[in-house]
């Protein structure tokens, strides 16, 4: 069943529909998220600038830990309003907060 998105629709429920119907690709992507931050650290790892591995900036450290931090979050998330979903439970506050990650 095909579902009108139009301009008229409430916000919300646009959203919300548009969640679930992206419910698939959103958590396989973040699943893959975990194989980027993987390689972020190999490369971090491997990168040298004045004369050591940039992993032992702390700037890159932050940017690392700021990608994990978002990557368990989105996970959280999903997890989260799939629970709320299945109980029958309103999780339109869930699903908004995946604008902010």
């Amino acid at each position: 069943m095909e579902l009108p998105l139009t301009p008229t629709a409430d916000s919300k429920v646009c959203s919300i529909i548009r969640f679930w119907k992206n419910r698939h690709s959103i958590t396989s992507s973040r699943n893959r998220s975990g194989s980027f931050i993987d390689c972020a650290v190999e490369y971090a790892g491997k990168r040298t600038a004045f004369g050591a591995p940039i992993s032992k900036l702390q700037a890159i450290q932050h940017k690392i830990a700021d990608m994990a931090l978002k990557l368990e979050s989105a996970r959280l998330l999903t997890w989260r309003a799939a629970y709320l979903k299945d109980l029958k439970q309103p999780f339109s506050k869930i699903s908004t907060c995946f604008v902010l990650l």
